[in-house]
């Protein structure tokens, strides 16, 4: 990995070394956290994450941008009102919820395999 200086010629520089360095902290902490709360989840509904049905925000119906705004359509969690949603929340988005269970368990990428596997491909 480079080393990194202790001064720098202009802001640009610094970002472009410090951002990547920030998000992979960022990524590592998130994870951690993730790793310890995932085994309670099921069985301590306060610690489980809130679901929630998104719906992109109406600026940004067929943009062109990479970014997209999303608002809460609906919160699927019962019980979810002691909870409430704060600045930079986490938010993960998948298609199925299982997903997050098989990543918990470290098994996602295999049943990811077994479904391709069975897809097959079609030339």
């Amino acid at each position: 990995s480079p080393s990194i200086p202790d001064t720098f010629e202009s802001y640009r520089e610094y970002c472009a070394l410090w951002a990547p360095l920030c998000l992979d902290e960022a990524r590592a902490a998130i994870l951690s956290d993730a790793i310890s709360e995932i085994p309670y989840w099921r069985s301590k509904p306060d610690k489980s994450p809130v679901r929630v049905q998104l719906q992109p925000m109406k600026k940004d119906v067929n943009g062109s941008s990479e970014n997209i705004g999303l608002q809460i359509k609906s919160v699927l969690t019962e019980n979810y009102k002691d909870r409430s949603f704060i600045a930079n929340d986490v938010v993960l988005l998948m298609k199925k919820e299982e997903y997050i269970w098989e990543a918990g368990k470290g098994t996602l990428l295999q049943q990811q395999q077994k479904v391709a596997g069975k897809e097959g491909l079609v030339g």
